[in-house]
């Protein structure tokens, strides 16, 4: 049978001619290339993304919770660079942070469930009852706190996003009842919190504003502190590559004002910053174990490709008076040494690739974790680092428990859309710091010229490449969310509690959360001591809940340092699993609506206080506080999950970053 050459229906226009067929098919092929090459182009408008890859549904915080997928990928799974641009150069917008956070429950849960009220625990925000700090009777003789950045997607167009929050406060008093807990997550200052507010003041900061060219993006896109370190500063990235600290309450990062227990002083603020070089955006960031160093990584939107940049942080070392260190300007700063308190300077030293070009989580580990020394009378603050016999004394640590610092240490990175995790090697980074600090009188003679040239100290990357951190590993994992990398124990805690903390296990493990609710436990122990290297291996997986979002762990959770306390947005819930990847518990509450994030803190005294974990509820538009443990003096009750108290955020609470107010 012959084909049929006639021309289709075509609604009452005359047919083509052979002439006319060919130009209007050469205008098509014109439009597709067109289009072709702008959706490759960067974009810099305020445009709703298009979606592609392979996930069904949309991000767009407009449609449908129940619709979601990944922005950045082509239909093949490769990257789709114009999108790759786009997203990164709004990453902090609100439609790209609610994508950024993965799907919320209703993508998993077609009907939703009937979740349970957690039970209350004292009334009204407070244990047993509520406290006037005005009155002080009976009188406060002691007090415990935590606080640090509360970041959300603000409502009112002149928010700026950040507040310095608490997230209660423990109070010893004279007489009965001897303890009162305040477990509300609060950033409006009081008799007994005075530097709490918001907007937090870094963010009106002339010289930050200034670099921002006169107006800085908001909201932040994420904050962090160290995980051992009584961190006081918090470590904030924004979208236009700046990278800056703030502080928590009594520390010159803050502005502060006291006019309760020291007389009425103030010290002038230090909100010290670097900002990296154009086209290169940071998507996350994590500080190394004792405040040593900013880790960030950053989607290099001119080259295509993820880095890790690494930043030197220069301030005091840990030091056994924190007042007089604060105020006094005879305290010598030091570079890339553990450290807690006043941070005078930032220095960029470089950056280095990664093997993905979308890196979405960063967390680091050291093999020595270092506790702030303000009531030891050991804690060294202006070593003679001239003396060979001072800088043996450091290198060997042998001069006491604060005449050391950290020797290796590495750092997860994971990307989500690429299915990639990286474990880069810091040792070089390290021990290049303690060659040039305590080894011959020439090196350390050549860390005294000191300014922000490459060749001066701290030496960047350019003029020192054998410093750089090493990419040692790659694992191929399922859309990993999230990450977490342990420490070991060195004596840091309140109490002494050994048995509670694994022994060595939390050393030696790192943890990968993937979106589908499986966390992935790796025994990383060669990268976190000195010496060769071996890769990482799977040593077991835990089940969690869908879309684990974050992990919080450190320091600042006391009791459950090791425990990781993991924020499922898929599930609505809030895991507890210990070191050995078991679930301890879990909090599933109704009046959780849409749980992202949570960070664990422990308040206490000798007269007792209270463990929480805080849930930033991001389309609740709340911050809710849960107790998890109860103290009375050294005596402590596990309470599982119990309700402490709600307050509502001026917008929509993605992430909080807290510290003990010493």
């Amino acid at each position: 049978m012959k084909k049929d050459k006639t021309h289709h229906k075509n609604h009452g226009f005359p047919p083509f001619s052979p002439v006319q067929g060919k130009f209007i098919n050469t205008c098509l092929r014109l439009v597709i290339v067109l289009n072709l090459l702008l959706a490759a182009a960067p974009s810099t408008q305020a445009q709703t993304p298009f979606v592609t890859g392979t996930r069904p549904g949309s991000v767009q915080s407009s449609l449908p919770s129940d619709r979601w997928q990944e922005l950045i990928l082509n239909a093949d799974g490769s990257i789709n660079w114009g999108q790759y641009s786009f997203v990164a150069q709004n990453y902090n917008r609100s439609d790209i942070q609610d994508y950024r956070m993965g799907p919320r429950y209703n993508y998993y849960h077609s009907t939703p469930a009937s979740f349970p009220t957690v039970a209350q625990i004292g009334s009204n925000g407070w244990d047993p009852y509520p406290y006037d700090y005005y009155a002080n009777n009976p009188k406060r003789v002691d007090w415990h706190q935590k606080s640090g950045q509360m970041l959300y997607q603000p409502e009112a167009s002149t928010d700026p996003g950040m507040a310095r929050a608490r997230i209660g406060t423990v109070s010893c008093l004279a007489s009965a009842p001897t303890v009162i807990s305040d477990m509300r997550i609060m950033w409006t200052p009081d008799r007994a919190n005075y530097f709490n507010e918001n907007p937090d003041l870094a963010t009106q900061h002339s010289p930050w504003i200034s670099a921002s060219g006169g107006k800085l993006p908001k909201p932040p896109i994420a904050v962090a502190r160290a995980k051992y370190m009584t961190s006081l500063t918090g470590a904030v990235i924004y979208p236009n590559g700046l990278v800056g600290f703030t502080g928590n309450g009594n520390d010159p990062n803050t502005w502060k004002v006291d006019n309760n227990d020291y007389g009425t002083w103030r010290i002038e603020p230090y909100y010290p910053f670097v900002k990296l070089p154009s086209g290169k955006i940071p998507t996350a960031v994590a500080m190394t174990l004792n405040h040593e160093f900013i880790l960030v990584t950053v989607w290099d939107v001119v080259n295509r490709k993820g880095q890790l940049g690494v930043i030197a942080v220069q301030a005091h070392l840990t030091s056994s008076d924190h007042f007089s260190t604060f105020t006094a300007s005879n305290m010598p700063f030091f570079w890339s040494m553990p450290n807690y308190g006043r941070v005078n300077r930032l220095k960029l030293l470089g950056f280095i690739d990664l093997p993905f070009a979308a890196p979405t989580s960063i967390e680091a580990t050291a093999d020595l974790g270092m506790t702030q020394g303000r009531t030891d009378p050991s804690a060294t603050m202006s070593p003679d680092f001239g003396s060979q016999w001072e800088r043996d004394r450091w290198r060997n640590g042998t001069g006491g428990y604060y005449r050391r610092t950290s020797r290796a240490g590495y750092a997860v990175i994971a990307s989500r859309s690429e299915d990639k995790v990286a474990f880069v090697d810091l040792q070089p980074l390290y021990q290049y710091v303690r060659d040039m600090m305590f080894t011959t009188s020439s090196n350390h003679y050549a860390t005294k010229n000191q300014g922000m040239l490459d060749s001066q100290w701290p030496h960047t990357f350019s003029h020192a490449p054998q410093q750089r951190p090493v990419v040692r590993t790659v694992l191929s994992v399922p859309a990993p969310t999230a990450v977490a990398c342990g420490f070991g124990r060195d004596g840091a805690f309140f109490f002494d509690r050994p048995s509670d903390f694994d022994g060595e296990l939390f050393r030696v493990s790192a943890y990968v959360a993937s979106m589908d609710g499986t966390v992935r436990m790796y025994n990383a122990a060669s990268l976190n001591r000195a010496g060769s290297k071996t890769a990482p291996y799977l040593v077991k997986t835990v089940n969690v809940g869908k879309n684990p979002t974050h992990i919080a762990y450190g320091l600042q959770g006391g009791r459950e340092a090791n425990r990781l306390t993991i924020t499922c947005r898929g599930d609505r819930a809030v895991y507890q699993v210990t070191t050995g990847g078991s679930v301890a518990k879990v909090l599933r509450d109704s009046r959780l609506v849409d749980p992202v994030s949570s960070e664990v803190g422990h308040q206490w005294r000798g007269c007792g206080g209270i463990a929480t974990v805080s849930v930033m509820d991001y389309n609740g538009k709340q911050a809710v506080n849960y107790v998890t443990q109860k103290f009375v003096g050294y005596n402590h009750q596990d309470m599982g999950f119990r309700f402490g108290a709600a307050t509502q955020v001026p917008g929509k609470p993605f992430l909080l970053s807290i510290a003990e107010v010493l």
